[in-house]
Order: C-alpha cells, then structure tokens, then sequence
C-alpha cells in the first residue's frame, strides 16, 4: 500500500519543481565554491588509487602523499611547457595565418558573389 502524503499530483509536482529551482538558483549562487569543491573531488578521485598503491607497497602514508603531490606537479609543469611552446609557435606564425585567413576569406566572398549574393567588402 502506499502512504497518502495528503497532497494531489500536482501539487508534488509543483513542489519538485519548486525544489528544483531552489537547487539551480543555490548552485548558480554558490558557482565560484562549486568550481572549486569539484575540481578538489576531481583531483581526490584521480589521486587515490597511486596514492593507496604506494601505501599497499609500503611507503607510508605521508611519503605517498608527497610522491603524489609531486607527480601532479610534474604533469602541470609538462603541460605548461608544451601550452608556452605552442602559442610561442603560434604567435610566431601568426602573420602567415593572418595572410591565409584573408585569402579564404578572399575567396569566400568572391563565391558568394559569383552565386549573386549581395556580400558588403
């Protein structure tokens, strides 16, 4: 048997949407403490299993600890190099790119006009 709550359908309905809106609206609020407690869950799910590997392996906890910590800022650090050398790279290209962009754009337009589209220059 289910248990008469005293509220009609769409009564409960409107509470669940009322509620939803009431979770949306704290989130949308809370936006800058909900980025960061996510990316801390995010980082905590990615580093237990090393971290519990180093320990079944012997190494105590606060030396795994470390070890871990240490390893994530190695990949940063490797991330960080190859995002400088690209847009180094980038920015030394860029009047190349600049120059092709023109040319498409150039053709592109030259296109439009030749199907009989009214493109402005």
């Amino acid at each position: 048997m289910q248990a008469s709550s005293g509220f009609s359908g769409a009564a409960r309905t409107l509470f669940v949407l009322a509620a939803f809106v009431i979770v949306v609206a704290g989130m949308r609020a809370a936006e800058s403490l909900m980025v960061t407690f996510l990316l801390s869950c995010f980082f905590a799910i990615i580093c237990a299993p090393p971290f519990t590997y180093l320990q079944r392996k012997g190494i105590p906890g606060w030396a795994s600890l470390i070890l871990v910590v240490i390893f994530i800022v190695l990949v940063q650090l490797i991330f960080i190099v190859i995002l400088s050398r690209s847009l180094g790279d980038f920015s030394q290209n860029l009047p190349q790119y600049q120059q092709s962009l023109r040319g498409l754009t150039s053709n592109a337009v030259n296109l439009l006009v030749s199907w009989g589209l009214d493109v402005p220059r």
